[in-house]
């Protein structure tokens, strides 16, 4: 056994030699030729009462290493911040954030800052939330607070609508374009399902795809203006195994009701400006 170590050491020490190198009169041992360092040691092998010369790594080596390391944790910070760019697409989804938050509805802010604060619980359960109610309530702009807080935390989110991933998967298979690899991403959030027109082929698509995340194990956000009554006696058995896997993963159910106006209040204010505008000189 022994000999065996013994000769993987001289063979590793044999083929470090590079142009310029030398050997050092005095010591018998390899040099490096632009740094002068040793490139071999001595080690004294106690157990098998012997001294052996092995590599040893010089200056120009250990810098080089250095440069490489530097260079592959760069490689690999700019792909983490390639993929939470990626997460959110829209810009407009970029803007829904708990600084922007009116906090009209404060219940549901509470509700989603305790989901950012305790995400590893949930993702350990691998559960997430149902936001539902009427148009206009803010589904989608809770549900962006919270993707946007967990991406500023360096966790990767996508943010998208089933109509997209359908989309998505299906120019992957037929045009060969890039299909987003959902094991990136650490939390999903699926915005106003429901409101897709999928035939019979885009349903058999939708489900590969909510089931792959089911598969992952991933926590999932839904947003939806379909009742939980809808959700849960769908009009067709395809629907049904769709929902069935949402459900599953996103069994709370968070109602958002649209009383608080949020859109008119909103569109109100922009028209007092539009008429400030349109008023002037």
């Amino acid at each position: 056994m022994y000999t065996v170590l013994f000769e993987k050491i001289a063979k590793r020490a044999a083929v470090i030699r590079n142009e310029g190198d030398f050997t050092d009169d005095e010591t018998g041992l390899l040099r490096c030729g632009k740094c002068s360092e040793p490139k071999q040691q001595v080690v004294d092998v106690y157990f098998a009462h012997k001294k052996i010369v092995a590599f040893r790594a010089c200056r120009c080596e250990r810098e080089a290493d250095a440069r490489e390391k530097t260079a592959l944790a760069e490689h690999d910070r700019r792909q983490r911040q390639k993929q939470l760019d990626m997460g959110i697409k829209s810009e407009a989804f970029k803007g829904y954030t708990f600084d922007s938050d009116d906090k009209r509805n404060i219940e549901t802010t509470k509700l989603c800052c305790q989901f950012v604060r305790h995400f590893a619980e949930f993702e350990a359960l691998s559960t997430g939330l149902l936001f539902c109610g009427d148009v206009g309530g803010g589904k989608s702009f809770f549900a962006g607070c919270i993707a946007n807080a967990l991406i500023k935390r360096n966790i990767p989110v996508l943010f998208t609508s089933l109509r997209d991933l359908v989309d998505n998967r299906q120019a992957a298979k037929y045009c060969g374009e890039e299909l987003i690899d959902l094991k990136m991403y650490r939390l999903f959030v699926l915005d106003d399902v429901g409101s897709e027109r999928l035939n019979k082929a885009d349903l058999d698509t939708a489900f590969c795809i909510v089931d792959d995340i089911y598969l992952l194990q991933r926590p999932l956000i839904v947003t939806t203006n379909l009742t939980i009554s809808q959700i849960d006696n769908p009009s067709s058995q395809e629907i049904a195994r769709l929902y069935s896997r949402i459900r599953e993963r996103a069994p709370k159910a968070v109602f958002i009701s649209n009383k608080k106006q949020n859109r008119l209040t909103e569109a109100k204010a922009k028209l007092a400006i539009i008429d400030k505008i349109l008023g002037g000189e």
